[in-house]
Order: C-alpha cells, then sequence, then structure tokens
C-alpha cells in the first residue's frame, strides 16, 4: 500500500517574542543512481534515487529530500536556510533517463512548515537536491549541506498543542433511540402510523418531549482542525397538535433534513457529492424532556437596502457507475463506445429568459489521438471539450485524460434538450462523462407543494432584503433554513398573491416554502442500541471493528491485555459513525474517534496502536458485486493514472492537523469470520 505525503499549513498568530533560537545539522546525501523500481510484473521505471529519496508522481519521480526535526516552540518566524552547499555533478546519462528535468530550477527551492506528531512540535521542510547551474547549464546534486533553523521562542503556553474540547457523554448513552434516514433536502414529515411503526407507544407520549437529532447533510472535514459537531444535536421541529399533551392520530411532525450531497456555493452552485453514504440519518427520542421547536422570526423593521424577486437554481446530473482503474475517488457515469451521444430535457419552470445561464461540464476519454465532446443546447452548440490522447503503449501512463471548463448563454425558452456528442476519432476509442451543471436565475414564484429558495446576490452582504413571492393562492408558510438546526419560521405579509418578508443578513439565506399539500418522507432504519464513545478514557490500543468480526476483535483485545497488560477497547464500526458523523459512513468519523481520545489523554498516555479489523476497497459504496468494503478507505483524488492513485490507512492516524503520523496503524484484510479467526489465531500462537 502506498502512501502519500500531503501537507498542511499551520499558521499561528503569536503575540509575544522573548529571545532567538537557533539548531544548525550537518546533513550528506548519499547518492545511489538509476534504480529500477518495478511497479507491475511487466513494467519498471527508472528513478534517481538517494538513501531515503522520496520519489513521487507529483513531482515527475524526481528525488526529494524530506526531513523533520523536533524544536521546544512553535514560532511565527521560523526560518530554515541550506548553508555550505557542496554539489557534483549529475552523471549525463542518470539525467537522460529520467522525466522532468525541466521543472529543476537553478536555486533550490525550500518548501517548510510546523508540524506536530504525537502533540510535539517539528521544523518539516523538503526539497530536491539537484539544480542547473546558471553558468554551466550542467545538472548538479547536492551532496552534503549544513540545516539552520531560526526562531524565536514565546511562551511555552502558546506552543503546545491544542485539542478540541469534547462532551463528557453522548446523547445516545442513555434512553430510547430510532434511527431514520432520508436522501432529499426540504421538509419532512413523519406521521403517527410512522412513529407507531418504530415501535413508540404513542399513545403514552407528550408530544412535546419529541426530540429529533442529526447534524446534517455533507461529508466531515478530512481536515482534523476544522471546526465540527461534537455528537449529535438537536434539530428545531414542528409538532403538530402537541398542545393538547397527546399524540393523536391526526397528528404529525415536520422537519428539515438534508441529503447527503449538498450545494455548496463558490461564485455559482456546485452540488458536492458525498463519497460514502448515500443517506443522511437523523434519531428520534422521547425520553429527554421537552423538545427544541421551530421560533417565530420576524419580519425586519429596517429599511430595505435590496429586493429580492428572483433566486438561483442549481440543476447537476451526475452517475456514479464506474471506476475506470478500480482506484481513486472519482467515478464517471456515462460511457460514450458503441453510443456516442446521450440527450437529456429539463423544463425550468419560471426560468428568467433575459438572465444568462451557466454551465459546467467534466469528462474524460481514452484515445489514442486527440478526442472532443460537443455539448448543445436546443440544438446550438454552446461548448466543445478537446481532451488530450493517452499513451495505450505505456501502462505507467495516464489510462485516460479528463477535461473540465464551462460556459454561459442565453436561452428564449424555459424548456432546455441537452445533447453531449462524443466525437469518437478511432474505433478503439472511448469517452465518459463526469457530470455536467447548470446555475440558473427563476422568476420567485410559488407554484404549490414545497421549494427552497435563495438570491446568490445577497451572498456576503450586510443587507435588509425584501423577498416577494409570488403566485401564492393558498396557505404558505416560509421557514428559514440557513442554520439547519435552529430553523425559524419566517413572519410574513400577504398582498395581492404575493408574500413579502424582509430579512437582515451578511451570508446568503437559505428559505424554504411550502403550502402543506408535499412533504418528503423518512426511511425508518432501526433502534439504537444506547452506546457512549464520549464517555471513554485512556486506552492504549483501539480496534474498529466490523461486526462481522466483533467476536474475534475481542479475542485479539483480550490477548493484548492478559499478555501485554494493555488497555485495549473495541468499538463497532457504526458507533463511531453514530456519535461523530450523524449515523452516516464517513472516514472522518472514524479519525475523529480516535483523535477524542488522542486529544482528551493526558501527555504520555495518548493511544498508541489503532487495529481496523475488516477489509477496505476502493468501492465506498457497494456498488461492484463482492465488495469487501467493510472498514472505508482513504481514497486519492487521482483516479486516472495507475502509478499515481493510491488508497492509505495513514488518513486515520494524522490526528494533528499535518502530514505527520500520530498513532501506529494496522489493519486486518479480512472478509469473512474465517479470515478473521485466522488472523487472531496467528496473533496468538
Amino acid at each position: 500500500m502506498r502512501t502519500k505525503y500531503f501537507i498542511i499549513y499551520v499558521l499561528m498568530l503569536v503575540p509575544g517574542f522573548l529571545f532567538s533560537n537557533v539548531q544548525r545539522y550537518e546533513r550528506n546525501i548519499s547518492w545511489k543512481g538509476i534504480q529500477e523500481i518495478k511497479i507491475s510484473e511487466n513494467e519498471s521505471i527508472p528513478l534517481l534515487r538517494f538513501d531515503g529519496s522520496i520519489n513521487e508522481y507529483e513531482n515527475n519521480f524526481l528525488p526529494v529530500y524530506f526531513e523533520r526535526i523536533p524544536i521546544d516552540y512553535v514560532a511565527s518566524d521560523l526560518k530554515i536556510e541550506l548553508l555550505n552547499k557542496i554539489f557534483e555533478p549529475v552523471p549525463e546519462e542518470e539525467i537522460y533517463a529520467i522525466d522532468g528535468v525541466e521543472k529543476i530550477k537553478e536555486e533550490i527551492d525550500l518548501a517548510s512548515n510546523i508540524s506536530f506528531e504525537r502533540k510535539k512540535p517539528f521544523a518539516t521542510f523538503s526539497f530536491i537536491p539537484i539544480r542547473k547551474n546558471e553558468i554551466t547549464g550542467f545538472y548538479e546534486r547536492l551532496v552534503s549541506f549544513e540545516i539552520r533553523i531560526s526562531y524565536s521562542q514565546i511562551n511555552k503556553e502558546q506552543s503546545q498543542y491544542k485539542s478540541f474540547s469534547y462532551k463528557a457523554s453522548s446523547v445516545l448513552a442513555s434512553g430510547n433511540w430510532y434511527k431514520i434516514a432520508v436522501n432529499n433536502t426540504g421538509i419532512h414529515k413523519i406521521s403517527y402510523q410512522a412513529l407507531s411503526d418504530m415501535g413508540i407507544d404513542v399513545n403514552n407520549i407528550n408530544p412535546k418531549n419529541i426530540r429529533i437529532y442529526g447534524n446534517g447533510g455533507g461529508m466531515l472535514p478530512e481536515n482534523p482542525t476544522i471546526p465540527r459537531y461534537d455528537d449529535l444535536q438537536e434539530n428545531a421541529i414542528f409538532v403538530a397538535g402537541e398542545n393538547d399533551g397527546s399524540f393523536n392520530s391526526g397528528d404529525y411532525i415536520l422537519f428539515y433534513g438534508q441529503s447527503p450531497n449538498i450545494w455548496k456555493f463558490d461564485d455559482l452552485f456546485y452540488k458536492s457529492i458525498h463519497l460514502y453514504s448515500d443517506y443522511t440519518y437523523y434519531f428520534i427520542t422521547v425520553d429527554m424532556g421537552e423538545g427544541k421547536r421551530i421560533q417565530n422570526q420576524p419580519s425586519s423593521g429596517l429599511s430595505t437596502t435590496f429586493t429580492s424577486k428572483k433566486y438561483n437554481y442549481g440543476y447537476h446530473h451526475e452517475y456514479e457507475d464506474r471506476n475506470l482503474i478500480g482506484s481513486g475517488r472519482i467515478w464517471y457515469g456515462e460511457k460514450f463506445d458503441l453510443n456516442t451521444e446521450i440527450i437529456e430535457e429539463i423544463n425550468f419552470t419560471d426560468l428568467d429568459i433575459n438572465s444568462k445561464i451557466s454551465f459546467t461540464s467534466d469528462v474524460a476519454a481514452k484515445s489514442d489521438i486527440t478526442s472532443s465532446f460537443n455539448f448543445f443546447i436546443n440544438s446550438e452548440n454552446i461548448l466543445n471539450l478537446s481532451v488530450p490522447p493517452t499513451n495505450s503503449s505505456n501502462i505507467n501512463s495516464d489510462f485516460a485524460k479528463t477535461r473540465f471548463d464551462s460556459t454561459s448563454f442565453y436561452v428564449s425558452s424555459p424548456n432546455l434538450v441537452v445533447k453531449i456528442v462524443y466525437n469518437k476519432p478511432l474505433s478503439t476509442s472511448v469517452g465518459w462523462l463526469n457530470y455536467f451543471n447548470i446555475n440558473v436565475i427563476k422568476h420567485l414564484n410559488f407554484n404549490g407543494g414545497q421549494m427552497g429558495f435563495r438570491d446568490l446576490r445577497t451572498a456576503n452582504q450586510n443587507l435588509v432584503t425584501e423577498y416577494t413571492l409570488s403566485k401564492v393562492t393558498t396557505n404558505v408558510t416560509v421557514w428559514n433554513v440557513t442554520d439547519p438546526l435552529n430553523v425559524a419560521k419566517v413572519e410574513t405579509t400577504s398582498q395581492n398573491s404575493k408574500l413579502i418578508f424582509k430579512v437582515e443578513s451578511n451570508e446568503l439565506e437559505e428559505f424554504v416554502a411550502y403550502n402543506g399539500s408535499s412533504y418528503y418522507s423518512a426511511n425508518y432504519i432501526g433502534k439504537v442500541e444506547n452506546q457512549d464513545l464520549h464517555g471513554l478514557v485512556e486506552y492504549e490500543m483501539i480496534i474498529i471493528t466490523h461486526p462481522s468480526f466483533k467476536n474475534e476483535a475481542l479475542r485479539l483485545a483480550d490477548f493484548h491485555i492478559n499478555l501485554d497488560n494493555r488497555s485495549v477497547v473495541v468499538v463497532e464500526l457504526q458507533e463511531s459513525y453514530n456519535e461523530f458523523s450523524s449515523g452516516s459512513q464517513d472516514i472522518s468519523a472514524i479519525r475523529d474517534f480516535v483523535k477524542m481520545l488522542y486529544d482528551r489523554a493526558s501527555p504520555g498516555n495518548e493511544p498508541k496502536y489503532l487495529l481496523l479489523f475488516g477489509d477496505g476497497s476502493y468501492d465506498n459504496k457497494n456498488r461492484v458485486e463482492n465488495n469487501t468494503n467493510f472498514i472505508p478507505t482513504w481514497e486519492s483524488y487521482e483516479s486516472l493514472n495507475p502509478v499515481s492513485s493510491i488508497v492509505t490507512d495513514d488518513f486515520y492516524s494524522l490526528l494533528d492537523g499535518d502530514n505527520s503520523v500520530d498513532i501506529g496503524i494496522g489493519r486486518f484484510v479480512v472478509s469473512s469470520e474465517n479470515q478473521a479467526i485466522s488472523a487472531v489465531d496467528k496473533v496468538i500462537h
């Protein structure tokens, strides 16, 4: 399993300096010349190596010197210099044997930052130890040098590793809990019968005690330093008929649920597809007293500074049907081979034809010569994507090449016919669609059921915006769902089939209007047993196991406890999801659980070992037959090059927010009970 270094810069604000520190180290580089590295049974690549060199795809496999040196304090003015450098010529035959020499500069380019390993700071730096002599034009390699590290010492407290604070106990530790799943964004309804079908004694509950917990849609941030919710959060909900103290057959619950695939804003809307789950999960309980309810949001009394009668709408087309090389996180949809075109008809009701439409797409193609895609809207060619050729004779090259681009245009009708044509130059040429995305502007008209809306013109502005919702013929309610956990009912006024409301904001506001005729439903998953990972204390070894292998994981834990006197905790995979990713499969939830134990531990008592008990797969959503996705894997963004596309479990061990491994990690790649028994037997015997 290949690993990949990725650098996360840690920015520190340091208020006061005390005195200067300087560290010096002498280093020698022992060059090994060209080495043929076998990457498959029939293929190898020539690499220029030295002892300890890192040769990676993103640097054209040029050798990289990488080192981390412990420092006593974190400083904002860390400076690393290479002094007294001695070079020797690179033999000509070695230069001609490698690729990427055009990237070699006249001066060595040093990259440095401060990183942490097990909460201790390090000066981290890397560089390619080859230069092109600006006078002679020849290539020279570094054979010895001195490292000089200088920085200003600061107060020790400000240099300590900063950990998050965590709840002492999970809400799941007590009470009865019922898990539901949704895959749409909008208002969901839970009826009397639905609650009864879950096993809740609806005739003997106080409806004011109904609570729904969940942390909304989307994936957790992979960077552990980015804040996220700790444990399950309670959502504001509406319970019809709760004021009489009983939950009757006509009573119901309304709550705002989010799809796992969420829209994000970066000049335009784009959709972020969840890599690990097709559902978002919520948890219901009736045992904890009165719950959180949707509150009223008064209309602003300030003078209007912006008027909104239109809203932005996004349409996203993406099917994750195939991974082209069985590696990496990017999956593709439609294949253009025997059939070289696809057509999709889209009706954008209330489209503002006087506003431009934005269109983006990402495609891939495998062809020995340049191939291309043409995009048509209502028979008009709006975009052409020319895809570079691939090299089918070299199995180490990209399996396919990609191309991304965007365009904008006007239309005269709300009915769009999208046609994508792959121009197949050779019989062996093949194309794939990753996705296309359309951003439009619509008139703010209500057409029944429920509709979400927002106006990008109000994003990041200090405005008092007056919204006018037209064509309102029935009783319509508007919710402000900008904060999905704290939904508010907006105060509106009705005037000539219009709803008007005014909101103060300095961020993009999201709303849902509904008339009660159409709601989304939630799927009941099952009752959740009480659990409390947040209540765990210090452990030397953590075993995360798939439930199929829990008995063997416990047997292994008992062995280490009795033989090594080691403190070991065994945790089922789903337990980490329930408390750290609101029940959804997400690799960051596993890492965040481990990080909680790591952050809480007293110095020197941090967990040392993490064992993942179960096989992994490049398919974290179980789309392929006979899949082995027992515990998910981290997949690289690179998904087309067989050399640089990687899977690694190191992700689970990066707890300080940088590229340093903070805990020893291993995996039992077992996919059956017999394999699990055999693996544990080998350890014991």
